[in-house]
């Protein structure tokens, strides 16, 4: 009986110590986790103070440093708010960020645990999505700060403008530095081979400061050089004219600047440009020579007569983009032509 019943308390106490173990190993509410393929090793801090973090985009470029961030306070809201007390789901981030990728997650933790992050050009959307999901303010600011400086470079310029544009925030000052420096170049980003690529709201951003700021002739050239890329745009492009200095040109300009769009095949742009003038359309008269290839080489000479003219293509001066992806602050817009990107300094070789 002795026996029997040491051996019962016995396996009371183991149970009781199993139990307590298992109630220790459990998430706390207090605690969050972001489910990950692999887990994260952090390091410990070093001697006399938190590491640097470094922020990095293109190559042999300046090194920005900041305190180490020690916790993400953000993630317990954001748990609340997906009514879950342990769990970050980073499908339901997706949902809002669909530019989310684990790449961007992967450096943004690298930057919060102070590790060196290395961020290749077509990676800044990535990277913006996850810190602009978890709201990592210090990290959104450093990629601000590093387009602010590539905005200093011909090579990277496009690349600043468009993320300042459609990646920014409308109040950020980052921002309108980087859109006051490319309208003091436009005259040089214009000539520009990959102009021509940037989207619509970026070019349309772009030419309504450039009204303000940059002379009529500058303006124009611009104007010119994207329009006859994107013919698609012609007609809202052409609503900016209205707005513009285009009045403020000399007579023989205007007539320059007609002749030029009506020997691009830019009817619109010309009627525009009569309507504003209160003049007829540019004719332009060619001659065409036809040959055949006969014995006799036979060739007829005939004159033609190229009218720019436009059937009414503005009806509509208050032309506004739908772009979802611009409507709702903090969401990133990736669709960035692929040869911006790539004429930026690529990673220096091995």
């Amino acid at each position: 009986l002795s026996f029997l019943l040491s051996s019962f308390l016995s396996f009371c106490s183991l149970e009781s110590g199993c139990h307590s173990r298992l109630l220790s190993s459990m998430p706390s509410p207090y605690d969050v986790y972001i489910k990950s393929a692999k887990p994260l090793e952090t390091q410990p801090e070093e001697e006399g103070g938190a590491r640097p973090c470094t922020l990095r985009l293109g190559q042999n470029l300046i090194a920005t440093h900041r305190e180490l961030i020690e916790s993400l306070p953000v993630l317990s809201e954001l748990a609340a708010q997906q009514d879950s007390i342990d769990t970050v789901s980073l499908s339901s981030l997706l949902k809002h960020q669909p530019c989310l990728t684990p790449d961007g997650i992967k450096l943004l933790l690298d930057f919060v645990y102070g590790k060196e992050a290395y961020v290749k050009p077509k990676m800044v959307a990535d990277i913006l999505a996850a810190a602009n999901s978890l709201r990592v303010d210090d990290l959104i600011s450093q990629i601000e700060n590093e387009l602010m400086r590539l905005v200093g470079y011909d090579d990277s310029i496009l690349f600043s403008l468009e993320h300042a544009i459609l990646n920014m925030d409308e109040e950020s000052s980052a921002r309108y530095h980087i859109i006051q420096a490319a309208v003091t170049r436009l005259d040089k980003i214009s000539t520009h081979s990959n102009f021509g690529k940037i989207l619509w709201p970026t070019f349309e951003m772009l030419m309504k400061y450039a009204t303000i700021d940059s002379s009529s002739s500058v303006f124009m050239n611009a104007f010119i050089s994207w329009v006859n890329v994107n013919r698609h745009d012609q007609t809202r492009a052409c609503s900016l004219l209205f707005s513009s200095k285009f009045h403020e040109l000399t007579v023989v300009e205007k007539e320059e600047f007609a002749q030029r769009s009506a020997s691009l095949y830019l009817h619109g742009v010309s009627s525009a440009m009569s309507k504003l003038t209160g003049s007829a359309p540019f004719t332009e008269k060619r001659v065409l020579t036809h040959r055949w290839s006969t014995s006799s080489d036979l060739s007829i000479s005939s004159s033609v007569d190229v009218v720019a003219i436009h059937e009414e293509p503005f009806t509509n001066t208050n032309i506004t983009v739908d772009c979802s992806q611009l409507s709702e602050y903090g969401h990133i817009y990736s669709d960035i032509e692929d040869s911006i990107v790539d004429s930026l300094l690529e990673e220096e070789e091995s």
